[in-house]
């Protein structure tokens, strides 16, 4: 747990905005895992999915949820993406285990 509550599943909507501000350092999945770990209040969270469209690395990154999963694991998949200039460099995809 990071310190904070635990966001509850039942509080999470299809597309709702994580805002992350500027990119910190490390790896680019790391970076990812990070934002949706901050908001979500949980450690469990993995990186199911990495792409890289461009050689230069994000400066700002969001996220915003892609898919809640229905059933007992309440977990969210949120796709994570990093711009420099307002130009899309990287996309991930992260699944967390939400209260």
């Amino acid at each position: 747990m990071t310190g904070s509550r635990v966001r509850r599943f039942a509080e999470v909507r299809l597309g709702d905005v994580i805002d992350g501000g500027p990119v910190g350092e490390g790896a680019w999945e790391e970076v990812a895992r990070r934002l949706v770990v901050r908001w979500s209040g949980s450690n469990e969270a993995g990186v199911t999915r990495v792409e890289m469209t461009n050689a230069v690395p994000p400066r700002d990154i969001a996220g915003r949820i892609f898919a809640r999963h229905l059933g007992d694991s309440r977990c969210v998949d949120v796709e994570v993406i990093g711009r420099d200039r307002g130009l899309i460099c990287a996309k991930a995809m992260v699944r967390v285990a939400l209260a």
